[in-house]
């Protein structure tokens, strides 16, 4: 899991979260989904935002990893509300990216069995 943040870009405006899985144990795995992500980690850093990426993530690692995103939300959020931010100001702008299998609003996990109950599934809502 790594957070990648542009040099020249104040911290905590853009925010993004890309989980991507491939290395699946019990399922099809995925050739793509990890250079796809590693590919838009490096373009939206380009674009100024700052980025945690997990590939390859059992159900503890996607957990942590949003967490982790979600504490950079809420402190941008409040960093933004102690310096008063305005309406004409820059907004807090946030991204949520996932690739890899997954149904009906679930994410599976790498290590997700073939046919995975709702304990054994990430729903980021």
């Amino acid at each position: 899991m790594a957070i990648a943040a542009p040099p020249d870009q104040r911290p905590g405006r853009r925010l993004a979260l890309l989980l991507a899985n491939g290395a699946y144990t019990h399922k099809a795995p995925l050739s793509r989904t990890v250079g796809t992500a590693a590919e838009l980690e490096r373009k939206l850093m380009l674009m100024g935002f700052h980025v945690v990426c997990a590939s390859d993530q059992t159900l503890s690692g996607m957990r942590a990893a949003t967490l982790q995103w979600l504490q950079l939300v809420d402190a941008a959020a409040d960093a933004m509300d102690m310096a008063g931010a305005s309406v004409d100001s820059d907004p807090l702008l946030l991204m949520f990216v996932y690739c890899g299998h997954g149904s009906a609003d679930r994410l599976f996990p790498v290590d997700a069995s073939k046919r995975p109950t709702p304990a054994e599934t990430f729903s980021f809502f």
